[in-house]
Formats: C-alpha cells, sequence, structure tokens
C-alpha cells in the first residue's frame, strides 16, 4: 500500500505504475464521485482499491487529491474460496456416489446378479427350471415377474416337449424330420431300430435307407407320398414297411415330417396265408385234373387199341385202303396226344426238384393246348427258341403250371382281337438266367391295373367272357418267387401284352 498527493486534474503521467485500463478507471471513479462527495473508494480492478480524498476550496473547486493505493486481496480469497467449494463438492459427491453405490449394488446390481446366476443355472440344467423368490418394486420387480411368468412358460412347454418325447419314443412306429435336401434332422429310437441301426445317424442322408424316384420327391415336395409296402434291404435284413412323408412349415422354412411301419410280421404272415392258399389251390387243382385225367386216359385206350388193332387186321384182309389209312392215321394221333398227357401226369405228379430243359417243356404244353379249338384254329403261334439252352433246376409241374397260366391269359386276351398272334422265346441271359418271352396280339392292361395283376383274386375279365377267379397270375408270380427268379410284364391297351419270366440256370 502507498499514497500520493496529486494536483488537479490528473494526468496519465502521474501514474506510471499503473495501466492504461486501471488509471481510465480511476479517472472516471473520480469524475464520477466528485460533485457528490469529497471521499470515496474506486475499485478499478479486483486486485487494486484506490482511496480517494478531494481537497476544495471557494465554491467547491478541487484542487488537489490525496490518493492512497492498496493490493485487494479478493482474487486470493475468491480462488481459495473456489477450491474450498471444490473440494467440499468432491467430498459430497463422493459422499453421494458411496451412498448410491451401495444402494445400487444392494437394490439393483444384487438382483440382477440372482437373475443373471438363476438364468445361467437354468440353461445348464433346463430340466430343473427355478423362480427368484425375492420381492422388488418398480422396474426390477416387473423384471422378476416377468422372469417368473417366462419360467412358468417354459417349464409348461418343457413338460410338453418331455410328454412328447416319452410318447414318440416308446412308439412302435418310426418318427422323422427331414430338411428339403433331404437329411434327417430328427428322429426317434423306433427309426433306429427299423433301419437296425445304433450309432448317430443326424446329418445322414434318408436317401441312404429309402430310394426315392424323383417322382416321389416331387410329390413330396407338393405335399404329401405315403409307400405303401416299401420292401428294405440291407445285407440278409429285408423289412416291408409303410412310410407317409408329409412337408410342413416350421419358422418360415421347409421340413419333412413322416412316420414308418414297420409291417413285416404282417407281410410275412399275409405272404404265407397266400403262400399255403396257392399250394392248397394247386394241389387240389391238379389232384382233381390228375384224377379225371387219369381216368379219361384209362377209359380211352382200351377202345383206342381196339380201333387201332381192328383196322390193322381189316388192312392185311383188304390190302391198302385210304379210309383205313385215315383211321389208323387218327388213332395214332388221338395215341400220341394220350401218351403226351400220360407223360405230363407223371411229370406234374413228381413233386422232386430236378433239371428241366425248358425247350422241350414248352414244345410238349403248345402240343397240349392243340386240344383247345381257339388255339387249334385261331391263333397264330411263332416259336424261337435258343438251341443248347441251359436247363433249370425245379419241380416239373411248377414250371408246366407257371407257363400254362400265363399262356391262358393271353389266349383270353385274345378272343376279340383281329390278328391273333402267340409268339413265346427263349433265351440266355449275361446275369445266368434263362428268360422265356411270351407275347400276345390280345387286349392289353390298363395302366392302373398292373401292380395289381398278381394280387390273387384279382381279375381285370369280365363276365360272361372272362373265366376264372384271378389266381392264375397270382400262382405264376409265386412259383417264380419261389425259385428266386423274377416275372416282368409290359402292356399296351389294344396292342397286346408281353410277358418275361426269369429262371436262375440250374446246378
Amino acid at each position: 500500500m502507498h499514497y500520493q498527493i496529486l494536483p488537479y486534474p490528473l494526468k496519465e503521467s502521474m501514474f506510471e505504475h499503473l495501466s492504461r485500463q486501471n488509471f481510465d478507471k480511476i479517472i472516471k471513479g473520480i469524475e464520477k464521485n466528485i460533485s457528490k462527495r469529497s471521499r470515496f473508494v474506486i475499485r478499478p480492478s479486483y486486485s487494486l482499491a484506490v482511496g480517494v480524498v478531494a481537497n476544495k476550496i471557494y465554491n467547491n473547486l478541487t484542487t488537489s487529491f490525496f490518493l492512497v493505493f492498496y493490493t485487494r486481496n479478493i482474487n486470493v480469497f475468491a480462488q481459495r474460496s473456489i477450491w474450498f467449494f471444490i473440494l467440499i463438492l468432491v467430498a459430497v459427491t463422493l459422499l453421494m456416489i458411496a451412498i448410491f453405490g451401495n444402494w445400487f449394488r444392494s437394490a439393483v446390481l444384487h438382483p440382477v446378479k440372482v437373475l443373471s446366476d438363476t438364468m445361467k443355472k437354468n440353461t445348464q440344467e433346463p430340466d430343473k427350471l427355478e423362480k427368484i423368490n425375492l420381492n422388488y418394486g418398480g422396474v426390477l420387480g416387473d423384471m422378476v415377474n416377468s422372469f417368473n411368468q417366462m419360467e412358468e412358460a417354459l417349464e409348461r412347454y418343457s413338460n410338453y416337449l418331455l410328454e412328447y418325447k416319452i410318447a414318440t419314443e416308446n412308439i412302435e412306429n418310426g418318427v422323422f424330420w427331414l430338411d428339403e435336401n433331404f437329411k434327417i434332422i430328427m428322429y426317434n429310437k423306433s427309426f433306429l431300430k427299423i433301419f437296425n441301426e445304433k450309432e448317430e445317424i443326424k446329418g445322414k442322408s434318408f436317401l441312404d435307407y429309402v430310394h426315392l424316384t424323383e417322382e416321389d420327391k416331387n410329390k413330396i415336395k407338393s405335399g404329401y407320398l405315403s409307400l405303401k409296402n416299401y420292401e428294405y434291404a440291407k445285407g440278409n435284413l429285408i423289412k416291408h414297411l409303410n412310410i407317409n412323408f408329409r412337408l410342413v412349415k416350421e419358422k418360415g422354412k421347409r421340413v419333412i415330417v413322416g412316420g414308418i411301419t414297420d409291417i413285416t410280421p404282417i407281410t410275412l404272415e399275409k405272404e404265407a396265408r397266400e403262400k399255403l392258399e396257392m399250394e392248397l389251390i394247386k394241389t387240389n387243382k391238379l389232384a382233381e385234373i390228375g384224377r379225371r385225367v387219369e381216368g379219361i386216359v384209362h377209359n380211352m385206350n382200351s377202345p383206342l387199341n381196339s380201333i387201332i388193332g381192328y383196322a390193322q387186321l381189316m388192312k392185311k384182309e383188304i390190302g391198302e385202303n385210304e379210309d383205313l389209312e385215315k383211321i389208323l392215321k387218327s388213332g395214332k394221333l388221338i395215341a400220341h396226344y394220350i401218351k403226351t398227357l400220360q407223360q405230363k401226369i407223371k411229370n406234374d405228379n413228381v413233386s422232386m426238384y430236378r433239371l428241366i430243359d425248358v425247350n422241350k417243356l414248352l414244345k410238349d404244353e403248345l402240343e397240349l393246348f392243340k386240344n383247345n379249338l381257339f388255339f387249334k384254329h385261331h391263333v397264330k403261334t411263332i416259336t424261337s427258341f435258343e438251341k443248347k439252352l441251359p436247363k433249370i433246376n425245379a419241380v416239373y409241374g411248377d414250371v408246366s403250371m407257371c407257363i400254362t397260366n400265363i399262356i391262358n391269359n393271353a389266349l383270353d386276351a385274345m378272343k376279340n382281337s383281329e390278328e391273333k398272334i402267340l409268339r413265346i422265346s427263349t433265351s440266355t441271359t449275361k446275369d445266368n438266367f434263362i428268360k422265356i418271352t411270351i407275347q400276345d396280339t390280345g387286349c392289353g392292361i390298363e395302366k392302373k391295373d398292373l401292380p395289381h395283376i398278381f394280387e390273387p383274386y384279382y381279375s381285370t375279365k369280365s363276365y360272361p367272357q372272362g373265366s376264372g377267379y384271378g389266381l392264375g397270375l397270382a400262382i405264376a408270380r409265386y412259383i417264380v418267387d419261389k425259385y428266386k427268379g423274377k416275372i416282368l410284364v409290359k402292356s399296351e391297351v389294344n396292342k397286346g401284352t408281353d410277358f418275361t419270366i426269369l429262371f436262375p440256370v440250374g446246378k
């Protein structure tokens, strides 16, 4: 602090220690207060204060000033006050943070941690869902309530899935779920059992187990397909299955679901029953035919021998005679037919496996068919037999009946045809089978009937035109299957039918 006595008016040169800004403020302060009072204080800045005493004479005329300059400590005070305030504010803030943190941890973080731990535990053990048994208000309370409600919904859904799993895992039918590319997504235990699988097959192709044609795949992708009596073979394992496919939409994706029923026991029982039925029919039929033919042959032999004997005696007495020659020729022809018939009866009555010359068998059968007036007078027969054809190992009566039944069907089919041609041929295939082809120019078989023609009692013949009970082809099929052969058929309506029979070459 210092003081000065200065004349009036004041000049800037008198205040060399002051800045121009402070000088201007002092002059303005003096001019503002000089007319009102003689003593006053001017504060040109935060750090400087000036005390002014004006010396006045007559008529308040100011002649000089007594100025006292002193340094103001308000800035230091202000700085110290600010720091003190800041320190107090920081302390209060830290205290509030500590208090709020403790409240936040107990009121928010702890419930969130409980919620998180419970969710983790439920994730690890979804079969043991737990609820949060704590009461909270506000948003946390809503979260906990929502979580508990979600747990209840999941528990109900889990119980439903468990019931569904128990049901699907314990049914005998196989259940499967496939993607659009027929990759296996899900299956039950019965599915593995049906296909005799013991390892995980998820991700494998369903087509590795069930062969589907392009037509089958298109039907599935269109919505539905049912395969009846599908034969599944793997090594020595052969099963008959009913398989259903259905296309469904799941979460915007298309998936294929279905079921498999193993009908092998039912099919085997049915086949055994049909085989027994066929055997009974065949045995009864053969026995009846045999008895009747045997009686007829016996009754015909004596008169025939007498006719031939008397004709020969007359020939010796009267010499050559055209009428006697006709009688002898006809008698010998009848004797040939009787001999052929006796041979057939003999062969049919032998139920023992033996090597059979198929060409000779076919010739004998055609010879006997000449007794059929329709065959003899209206049907043109064309044969083509492979020379040195290998023999087959079978029961003669079985093969004979198979051929006879198919030829009879061909004759029935040609009854009303303009062209009546029967073609029969034999050959050997590369895979060591004897191939017998029987072709007719009959009425043909419609496509809808083709899959059923080998079923017992299924007949495409209409009465009174047709005859029989639909057993001929069923018996033929049974006989061919018995010898591990094949029977194939192709037909065109109003053009004719081709039957191909394959018997394995005999050993």
